[in-house]
């Protein structure tokens, strides 16, 4: 489902406690190559907790990778 008009509410949960509803939101907000949701990639990615880092790092690189695609 591409729900693009609830990106505004998706962002609060990407800094949710709860690690599985944080991955979740990350992964829907960079499959929609979400810019402005960059910063808590960044801080998924630095984490400690090796699901959350990892789940950062993917985010980043889908978004990294939507923007190289765009710019051709």
């Amino acid at each position: 489902m591409d729900l693009r008009e609830h990106i505004p509410t998706i962002r609060k949960f990407a800094h949710d406690p709860n690690e599985v509803v944080r991955i979740a939101a990350l992964v829907a907000l960079s499959e929609w190559g979400d810019a402005e949701s960059r910063p808590a990639f960044e801080d998924a990615a630095q984490s400690s907790v090796i699901r959350l880092r990892r789940a950062g790092q993917a985010a980043l690189a889908r978004l990294d990778a939507q923007k190289s695609k765009d710019a051709k």
